[in-house]
């Protein structure tokens, strides 16, 4: 039974979502400056959809098309908002038929390349958008969806290179070298997103978020004392940053300094006592410590406040195997069900 000693430690970082930008759009419906009866019926459709009324967009859409089906716009248009409402196979018949028919907006590849992703397709999503760079191999935006699409398909390193061209063209944008950094740990480059992450520093030494994501890559790369110290920063920038103070604790774990630990954690739960990653992470110093039993009341502390929390089945799964088994194995079951495949081999080791 000895074999069973891995236990999760989790480091979160909160505040900014890293890839955010690959859930975001270009801008693609504009209202026509033709006169035409098509396009103001075109246009009335535009100032539904920006009124938040999707279904008379669509129905002007299509009176749009009816009379005049050279009229690209309206194809443009109803492909956009079948998209944004999830209809992804419909969305691609009117983008398709508005790009063979030989309508020129930029932006079409990027929405006929997220209804690919939106269907799960996402080597043809890669085509479509491997073509929009070539066409504009300069173009910020491009890059950068290409990059979040690349890192969805867990090719890291193309993501990273394409940062950098999106970098090279923009040094100041400061959520391209967060994106990279990123790209960077997912491709087990920690020191360039230290790199990165410090770079971020230089530009604003003022920001939180950065000392915590550095430090966050430090403790991934064992180097406590270095996470320690940007979590103190992150904690001296930002008083109330509890992601910070889980993650000093975490830092403390490896160098079993479980004292500085418990102490971080307990003030989270404190000032937030639903934070369920704080009871995860006092379960494992419990853990560490050889505290069974208030590991697991720790563990189904987490359980009750966040009912899908995998890595706290398999923290709990840990401790309860010292006691029973069978209980083990059931919270183990839970895990894999709720994502942490790891916890598949435990099932059947002894």
């Amino acid at each position: 039974m000895n074999r069973l000693k891995q236990i999760t430690l989790t480091m979160l970082v909160v505040a900014i979502s890293v890839w955010s930008y690959a859930q975001s759009n270009p801008e693609v419906l504009v209202e026509s400056t033709k006169t035409s009866k098509e396009a103001k019926t075109y246009n009335q459709g535009v100032k539904f959809f920006k009124n938040g009324d999707n279904n008379a967009a669509l129905a002007k859409f299509d009176e749009s098309i009816s009379q005049k089906r050279s009229f690209l716009d309206p194809f443009l248009g109803k492909g956009y908002v079948l998209l944004l409402d999830k209809q992804y196979k419909e969305s691609l018949v009117y983008l398709e038929l508005y790009k063979t028919k030989g309508g020129t907006s930029k932006a079409v590849d990027e929405c006929i390349a997220d209804a690919y992703r939106g269907l799960g397709d996402m080597g043809s999503a890669l085509e479509v958008m491997s073509d929009a760079v070539a066409n504009n191999p300069n173009d910020v935006r491009i890059l950068r969806k290409r990059a979040s699409m690349y890192v969805e398909a867990g090719r890291y390193a193309e993501a990273v290179k394409d940062l950098d061209a999106a970098i090279n063209q923009d040094k100041e944008n400061k959520m391209l070298y967060q994106e990279r950094a990123a790209a960077k740990k997912l491709n087990k480059d920690y020191e360039g997103a230290v790199a990165d992450y410090s770079t971020l520093i230089e530009k604003d030494n003022s920001n939180a978020y950065y000392y915590s994501s550095r430090g966050v890559t430090y403790g991934e790369m064992s180097e406590y004392d270095d996470a320690i110290a940007d979590f103190d920063k992150a904690i001296e920038l930002k008083s109330d940053y509890y992601a910070a103070y889980n993650n000093r604790a975490v830092a403390n774990i490896g160098k079993e300094d479980y004292e500085a630990a418990e102490k971080d954690l307990k003030y989270v739960i404190e000032k937030d006592s639903k934070n369920a990653l704080a009871y995860n992470n006092l379960g494992i110093v419990c853990f560490k410590q050889e505290q069974i039993e208030e590991s697991i009341k720790y563990y189904d502390k987490a359980i009750e406040l966040k009912e899908d929390y995998g890595n706290a089945y398999f923290n709990r799964g840990i401790s309860k195997n010292r006691i029973d088994r069978d209980a083990a194995i059931e919270d183990w079951n839970k895990a894999v069900s709720y994502g942490v495949i790891e916890a598949a081999r435990y099932i059947h080791t002894r």
